[in-house]
């Protein structure tokens, strides 16, 4: 397998994502400053700093030289490993993507993914790390509200990045 999905994953420029419905969010801040209505301020608090974590994030990945893999590569890739590992079985199986916190995630974890994990929780404590895997190549995922980034996968020689 090694080698034969190893084009497929594609790395982005990352960025913050624009809001969802901005014009929602002018009418919620305008109306909590001009109204001085109070859900509409703690709306517009808690939507402020969703934003400035993030904003934290991505100026960080930035910082940091990070891209992460685009979400549709990352899809096609899951897909196809996925099929690849359903080959050849006799009998229909479950088999899907497992995902948890990198702290309850208990195979080895290369150097250089644990250093940038361990930049990421450092600058952005609220961000979660999590691992997704199938049975190899695991995913670096950093979460954080409004925005989730697949940061580094590993397992397969021609992902390992020595150099950062």
């Amino acid at each position: 397998m090694a080698g034969t999905n190893a084009a497929v994953l594609e790395r982005q420029a990352v960025q913050v994502p624009s809001p969802s419905d901005s014009w929602a969010m002018g009418i919620t801040r305008k109306a909590s400053r001009l109204l001085r209505h109070g859900p509409f301020g703690v709306l517009v608090k808690i939507q402020e700093d969703r934003r400035t974590t993030l904003q934290r994030l991505v100026d960080l990945l930035n910082e940091l030289g990070i891209e992460p893999f685009s979400p549709e590569s990352v899809k096609r890739y899951q897909e196809a490993m996925l099929k690849s590992a359903r080959v050849g079985r006799p009998y229909p199986t479950f088999i899907r993507w497992e995902r948890t916190s990198i702290d309850e995630y208990r195979r080895s974890v290369p150097e250089s993914v644990l250093a940038k994990a361990t930049a990421i929780r450092e600058e952005v404590p609220s961000a979660r790390l999590l691992v997704e895997w199938l049975n190899e190549d695991p995913f670096l995922i950093v979460k954080v509200p409004g925005a989730e980034y697949y940061v580094e996968v590993w397992g397969e020689p021609e992902f390992q990045d020595l150099n950062w």
